[in-house]
């Protein structure tokens, strides 16, 4: 597939798809070239556009567009009438398909910072309109509704604001939508239906807490959101709601909802989602499933019919593209993606920008807190996170030579056309082996940082080679590990070296990483292998974990099986290894702790495994240069 790099203009002058639905494109995807378009203006015309899509799709061309909220209405769903030459449904069959390689974000223009100017509701209007459906659930007649609120976006570039906030952003259902009468810039964090043949997959995200301004303010925040009742409870209505959606168009005893309520955590925000998976039946195409399962159940409350007669009553106004969804079918027609259309931008024609904001209201919903909530929403706009680099650690040795320097090219490359970054390999590498010349005739270590403009830096440092046995501790934190970023080694390690300096200040030399589900991720700057009683064991990428070129030669060099490790299943493992591409492979002790201190881990080990050494850590000053974390290899 050709390679072309994005520009405001671009995206601005012709109709285009440009997204990253990870798990289908694996990378940024430029649709261009429309050779048909299917376009529905009323209700009646949505299942027919619907099938022309599918029907595109599997005759083997790209296929993307927009489901308007009120394309609800074809499903005998109460809605407000469209605003007037709105489609309800947008779809295009694009001839051209081009792998995509983003800007540096902080090349573009200062017109790429969008701000959100007013709201179409103040806080007495809000306030009464909480209180009408504040009533409703107090009569019965529903127990959540997603009310939400427009705001109009200060003028900007909308070609810039996109690949600028998506850029930096990174979120997983982001997706940008030229459609010739308007262009829509789509932040989602949420999906919303993918199949692959007959598997489909739903996602609802429900619960909200900003992300904290320090390690330890954030770790306060996502504990309170996963202790949070009311959360819980908002989040099982609308997980039940999805499932019995699901049910309509599912196999009998296929539908299973895993995880339930597991927080994510995007660069501004963390949620909540449950993911929850079922067997087509057969003759369910794309109009049956849309039938059945849309609008989403995040973004209208339960039950789905009363709820939306409510949010037609409170909110007076056609919500348009935003809580609709903006999707993607791959040639075949087999396999497709939709987000919901949340923190999402749509400009028609020369109007200011508009965007909706909105939250879930349960009987004890408190307005103050659901009026601040909005804001958090909208705070992508405003704060998005600084830029990263893709990271390289190599050791060079004393012949200058570069040690595995295939296998981090390969790595790097990859994660460079996963991320959309500029990528010169061929000079990259010419680069590098200068570099590694001039660290003759002693072994060193060679870092490399490529920027989002494709230029790299390195810096180099003596090599010292690890003790034989390691000291290792693990976090209190829990990673998400469905962020696809934590499969690439990037500069983003703020978690990894605060906890790596502070494991290093009493007498530690790695910190472990869980994620969510409790399963054993990756050290700081190691990766992990254990053996128990029938033998090796690694954890799988899947509970969110770098692709380590030690864990890759381990995995070659041992009979391995891959499967989720549990710190409880460490307390039989018979060996533990941890191991870098720098530093060769480590025996460890793992010492567990009952509970943590935010800023310092506890210094009272309960439980020790992997070693025959009894001895606790001692505290320790912090090395004067401690490795990145970044140097997990």
């Amino acid at each position: 597939m050709p390679t072309v790099l994005i520009t405001p203009t671009l995206l601005q002058n012709q109709i285009c798809f440009l997204c990253d639905y990870n798990h289908v494109t694996h990378g940024y995807l430029l649709l261009n070239q429309p050779r048909s378009l299917f376009v529905a203006h009323t209700i009646d015309d949505v299942p027919t556009v619907l099938s022309q899509a599918q029907l595109a799709a599997q005759q083997g061309h790209w296929v993307a567009g927009f489901i308007a909220y009120e394309a609800g209405g074809a499903f005998g769903l109460p809605v407000v009438a469209p605003t007037q030459n709105r489609p309800l449904v947008w779809m295009a069959a694009f001839e051209g398909a081009q792998q995509a390689v983003l800007p540096d974000p902080m090349t573009l223009s200062q017109q790429a910072m969008g701000k959100i100017s007013r709201l179409n509701v103040d806080f007495a209007q809000y306030q009464k309109d909480l209180e009408k459906i504040l009533q409703a659930i107090g009569r019965g007649e529903t127990y959540q509704v997603n009310h939400t609120v427009a705001a109009n976006i200060a003028p900007c570039n909308p070609g810039e604001l996109f690949l600028h906030l998506q850029g930096l952003h990174r979120f997983p259902y982001g997706a940008w939508l030229n459609f010739g009468a308007g262009m829509i810039a789509s932040f989602s964090p949420e999906l919303f239906i993918a199949a692959d043949h007959d598997q489909i997959v739903t996602a609802p995200i429900k619960g909200t807490r900003p992300r904290g301004a320090d390690v330890a303010e954030d770790y306060r925040l996502a504990k309170a959101l996963e202790n949070s009742e009311k959360d819980q409870a908002e989040h099982i209505m609308i997980v039940d709601m999805a499932r019995n959606d699901l049910g309509r168009i599912c196999a009998i005893g296929t539908i299973q909802g895993r995880h339930v309520a597991e927080r994510r955590s995007f660069s501004t925000i963390h949620h909540l989602e449950t993911r929850i998976t079922g067997r087509l039946r057969a003759g369910m195409e794309l109009p049956e499933v849309m039938e059945a399962m849309f609008p989403a159940a995040s973004i209208t409350g339960a039950p789905k019919r009363r709820t939306m007669e409510i949010i037609r009553e409170c909110e007076h106004r056609a919500r348009g593209v935003y809580t609709g969804s903006i999707g993607l079918l791959a040639p075949g027609g087999k396999q497709w993606a939709f987000n919901v259309a949340i923190r999402t931008v749509t400009w028609w024609g020369p109007e200011a920008g508009e965007m909706g904001l909105g939250g879930g209201i349960v009987a004890d919903s408190q307005m103050d807190a659901e009026w601040d909530e909005l804001s958090h929403k909208g705070q992508f706009l405003e704060a998005p996170p600084q830029p990263f680099g893709l990271i390289e650690t190599c050791l060079v040795n004393h012949a200058g030579v570069i040690e595995h320097l295939a296998a981090h090219m390969r790595r790097l490359a990859n994660s460079a056309r996963e991320l959309g970054f500029p990528y010169d390999g061929d000079a990259i590498a010419e680069q590098l082996q200068r570099q590694a010349l001039a660290c003759h005739p002693r072994p060193r270590i060679l870092r490399m940082v490529l920027d989002m403009g494709g230029k790299p830096t390195f810096t180099t440092r003596e090599f010292v080679p690890p003790p034989a046995t390691i000291r290792v501790t693990h976090a209190p934190t829990r990673l998400d590990r469905l962020d696809f970023t934590l499969r690439h080694k990037t500069t983003r390690r703020t978690i990894f070296d605060h906890y790596l300096t502070e494991a290093r200040r009493h007498g530690f030399d790695d910190c472990l990483f869980i994620n969510t589900l409790g399963h054993v991720t990756e050290g700081a700057i190691r990766a992990i292998a254990v053996r128990f009683s029938d033998g090796w064991v690694v954890p799988p990428l899947a509970d969110g974990l770098l692709p380590s070129l030690w864990r890759d030669h381990f995995m070659r060099s041992h009979d391995v099986r891959e499967q989720s490790i549990s710190l409880q299943d460490l307390e039989h493992a018979l060996e533990i290894q941890m191991g870098n591409a720098v530093g060769g492979s480590v025996k460890a002790s793992l010492f567990v702790y009952p509970s943590h201190n935010l800023i310092h881990i506890g210094l009272f080990p309960s439980q020790k495994f992997g070693s025959d050494d009894p001895s606790p850590p001692h505290p320790t000053e912090p090395p004067d240069n401690p490795e990145s974390s970044g140097d997990s290899s």
